[in-house]
């Protein structure tokens, strides 16, 4: 068995004792771990706990949502919470597209999620803690205590982003740092000094480091898991190996056939008292989608008739809002302030001219000598990740000066 995590700039193997990057030699089976930044993750509850009906309500229920075919739709999930009225569970949504793809090109024993496999490798290692895997293409955090599963999120944007966006990820983060959760950060982003010293004056964090990959233990932490993923609580397969694939069975797929046939011969005859309990229970279900219709009316202020079609026009029209307000960008005033606030003695600034959007702004200006200038381009420093200068010359009373900015500190 080799455990094998699908990043997305790099594949990562694991088989027990190697490890290593690419695709690993052998016929060894792999159980695949698919990057969760194509994954839709949800949480919901449903009046039953197992069963193929189960996976039929989910089915069902995600492809209403998502105005989707179930031909186009894989979906895999495992148990949040246990209620009296029914279960509640993390459900994961995947194309089928692009897991046809992954089913074609590897010998696999099953495919599920990379943060699956930091979840299993999570319950061998410590039990309980608080995991940010900071990716390329994506920043999840989940909480796991006594090795289940408590919370998931999945955030769209690598840690490349979120470093100069930390705000974004302190506000998802904060309600789980709670005092006594361990803190791990895995994933490129765990390597990225850049990433760690922006983070760690606010999160008390550990880089795991352990054998046999040492400090690349960040970047191989979820394949380690998915190597150990039978131990996992949370087993949320999109695909199996089919039994017929292994040549024993191959050859006695006839006698196979033939028990699998009286086997559901049997369960055929069903007692007409779980034939109640279903219909109980799909009762049960619409009731609760009937208050689940109520209780976004109230949200959204009109009435919903229709979620899968008015929830994803509520959404675009917030996204669109927020780019139009450039919400999660800094104002204008407070690129003006930072440059107002770098300016020094001997120095005059004529012109500041750039774009809030792409957060670059040129900035020319007069210095009474050389020395001036570089107080004022240390000044600037101080509050802009990138400061540069384009030009100067010397002119009559000084030096004109044009610099390149972008990147501005938030709270510098």
């Amino acid at each position: 068995m080799i455990g094998l995590d699908l990043g997305t700039e790099k594949l990562k193997w694991f088989d027990g004792k190697r490890f290593g990057e690419g695709t690993p030699s052998g016929n060894a089976p792999l159980t695949v771990g698919l990057s969760s930044h194509t994954v839709l993750v949800r949480r919901a509850a449903y009046p039953i706990c197992k069963g193929a009906n189960l996976k039929r309500l989910i089915l069902s229920d995600v492809t209403a949502e998502l105005s989707l075919d179930p031909s186009q739709v894989a979906v895999s999930y495992c148990l949040a919470e246990k209620r009296e009225s029914g279960c509640e569970f993390f459900v994961f949504v995947e194309k089928r597209e692009f897991l046809k793809e992954v089913e074609g090109k590897f010998r696999y024993s099953g495919i599920t999620l990379d943060l699956l496999g930091g979840l299993a490798a999570v319950g061998k290692l410590y039990g309980s803690a608080l995991v940010v895997d900071a990716g390329a293409a994506k920043v999840a955090f989940y909480l796991v205590q006594e090795g289940r599963l408590r919370h998931l999120e999945v955030l769209r944007g690598g840690f490349n982003y979120y470093r100069e966006n930390l705000s974004l990820l302190l506000n998802r983060l904060s309600p789980f740092l709670s005092e006594g959760v361990k803190v791990l950060l895995i994933g490129g982003g765990a390597l990225d000094d850049d990433f760690k010293e922006a983070l760690s004056p606010k999160v008390d964090f550990e880089v795991p480091n352990f054998p046999p990959f040492g400090e690349l233990a960040p970047l191989y932490f979820n394949a380690y898991g998915l190597y150990h993923f039978k131990s996992s609580t949370c087993k949320a397969y999109f695909s199996r190996s089919s039994l017929f694939d292994l040549e024993f069975l191959q050859k006695n797929r006839s006698l196979l056939l033939k028990a699998a046939a009286a086997g559901l011969a049997s369960l055929f005859f069903i007692t007409v008292g779980q034939l109640f309990s279903y219909l109980s229970a799909k009762k049960e279900y619409y009731a609760l989608k009937r208050a689940l219709k109520e209780e976004l009316s109230k949200v959204l202020g009109e009435p919903v008739l229709a979620p899968e079609i008015q929830v994803p026009q509520k959404l675009q029209e917030l996204k669109e809002l927020r780019e139009f307000l450039l919400a999660d960008r800094p104002p204008l005033l407070y690129y003006l302030h930072a440059v107002s606030s770098s300016v020094s003695d001997g120095v005059k600034v004529l012109s500041v001219e750039g774009s809030v959007r792409s957060g670059s702004f040129t900035v020319e200006g007069r210095a009474e000598n050389g020395e001036a200038l570089n107080r004022f381009v240390e000044n600037l420093k101080k509050r802009f990740k990138k400061v540069s200068l384009s030009s100067n010359r010397e002119v009559k009373g000084g030096v004109r000066f044009k610099l390149e900015l972008s990147g501005v500190k938030v709270g510098a």
